[in-house]
């Protein structure tokens, strides 16, 4: 125990003694706060020693990458390095007989030299190849069938005045052109096959468009057609 000594005067002997315990006694708290300090640095050198060994392996990782490629490049050049003895010069020959660009290069070639142009090539090449005009009246042709219109009597005997009274009832749907077969009235007037009409059938189409009225005889005519929606769309 620490002896206690005489309180001087005007001060109080109890708080001598708090002194001296403080001394002796360490605040808990204190005590507590140094365990911890102790721990953080134990976990921070760990932490250190992992960083150090995880950046010793990315960078072992990283110079193996390194020299695979460059491994890669030197076998690429090995193999390619017979081709390109084989075919030295052969851009020049090309070039003299058929008018074609060279397409291999030589190391002495001088720097700067204008790079090969394949648009500009093709459009020399295309000035020799224009075609010449057909003219099919000298041409001939093999016989073919374009006519596949086969008119009901319901259709075929309607007179003039009967198609123009039917078409106004098809949108007041107007024709040009020359012989232009009547409208039909209902898809079995197509001259379609069977198979053909089970599909529009199955589908629900219970009557052509207007525009189908009239455009399906013409087309299966052989003629041409272009029809004009209202819109002002063609097809």
């Amino acid at each position: 125990g620490v002896a206690a000594k005489p309180a001087p005067k005007g001060k109080a002997a109890p708080v001598a003694a708090a002194a001296a315990m403080e001394e002796d006694d360490e605040d808990p708290l204190d005590a507590f706060m140094k365990g911890v300090t102790t721990v953080v640095q134990k976990l921070d050198e760990e932490d250190k020693q992992k960083q150090v060994k995880t950046v010793d392996i990315e960078s072992i990782m990283r110079m193996q990458a390194e020299e695979a490629k460059l491994q890669t490049q030197r076998d690429s050049e090995q193999a390619h390095a017979p081709l390109r003895a084989k075919n030295e010069g052969l851009g020049e020959r090309l070039e003299e007989e058929d008018n074609v660009p060279e397409l291999y290069s030589s190391g002495d070639e001088e720097a700067g030299e204008k790079e090969f142009d394949i648009k500009e090539w093709n459009d020399s090449k295309n000035q020799a190849k224009n075609l010449r005009p057909v003219d099919h009246s000298k041409m001939v042709y093999e016989p073919f069938k374009k006519s596949f219109l086969r008119l009901v009597p319901e259709i075929a005997n309607m007179t003039v005045d009967e198609v123009a009274a039917y078409r106004s009832t098809l949108d007041g749907i107007k024709v040009r052109g020359k012989n232009i077969p009547p409208p039909i009235k209902n898809w079995f007037q197509c001259g379609l096959n069977d198979r053909t009409l089970a599909v529009v059938k199955r589908n629900g189409w219970k009557a052509p468009t207007p525009i189908q009225c009239q455009a399906i005889p013409v087309i299966m005519s052989g003629r041409d057609c272009i029809g004009v929606a209202k819109t002002g769309s063609g097809k």
